[in-house]
């Protein structure tokens, strides 16, 4: 009867002890746990914990991204396969953080494309933004790049980019440049 919470407890040590191979190890006794012990009730938040390993190895936005897309598939599993848990809206929310940060790490490169004039690929990587991270606080940078780099290349097409600002970002700072580009045009 003490088999479940002694091998839940047995990965908990490993993931306060922290540090890289300690964080592996918490993965894998945390999954070997939901293997296990799939109908526990702590099963729920042992998957919870295969995310949060990869969420204390998160970096920068303009560092490698693995650990960051770990943790949004594991936190995406987790809602699906539990999503009457007690700890579900908690998930949400770490999702909601994961996903700010990879939106924040595409957009780093699509600016630097920009400057390099390389008009494609900062095409594509705010489309893969606005996409993926409908949420993106930065939603509205995202759209005045775009309308900026498709104004240089089509002008006629960057209205809807810099009208979308306008009326959906009200507060944003870059209300006034956009307005300036519709009257312009």
């Amino acid at each position: 009867e003490y088999g479940p919470k002694a091998k839940y407890a047995y990965a908990e040590t490993f993931y306060r002890e922290a540090g890289h191979s300690n964080l592996l190890s918490a993965e894998i006794e945390f999954r070997q746990f939901i293997t296990f012990f799939p109908d526990d009730p702590l099963a729920d938040d042992a998957q919870l914990m295969v995310a949060m390993t990869h969420m204390r190895q998160l970096q920068k936005p303009d560092r490698d991204d693995t650990e960051a897309r770990l943790a949004e598939y594991e936190l995406n599993l987790m809602i699906s396969m539990y999503p009457d848990s007690d700890l579900s809206n908690e998930a949400k929310e770490k999702l909601r953080a994961v996903q700010e940060l990879l939106a924040e790490s595409t957009f780093g490169p699509a600016k630097q494309y920009y400057l390099r004039r390389a008009y494609v690929a900062v095409i594509n990587r705010c489309d893969e933004i606005l996409k993926k991270y409908p949420d993106f606080s930065g939603t509205d940078r995202v759209l005045f790049l775009m309308g900026e780099t498709v104004r240089k290349l089509n002008p006629e097409q960057s209205v809807q980019y810099y009208a979308q600002i306008v009326r959906d970002y009200p507060m944003s700072g870059l209300v006034r440049d956009s307005k300036k580009h519709l009257t312009e045009m």
